[in-house]
């Protein structure tokens, strides 16, 4: 796999929380941490995008039903 170097800048604070998430074993490396969020962010809105397909998806299937409705009792 391809890599690509970026640079960000962080505000000391998060910084910091990195630091000390490194400095009580729960990581290797500032890297580690950056892309360990990273790869949960994408996770998380990959899960948020399947379920609001899921509820519009519903939504389409309740439309189109209440409209044979519509179209059973306008007989």
């Amino acid at each position: 796999m391809k890599k690509v170097k970026i640079s960000i800048r962080l505000p000391l604070h998060l910084v910091n929380a990195i630091d000390t998430l490194i400095n009580i074993g729960e990581f290797d490396s500032r890297t580690e941490v950056i892309k360990w969020a990273i790869k949960r962010m994408l996770k998380d809105i990959s899960t948020e995008i399947d379920e609001t397909k899921e509820t519009w998806l519903k939504i389409q299937e309740l439309q189109a039903f209440t409209e044979e409705m519509k179209k059973y009792n306008d007989k």
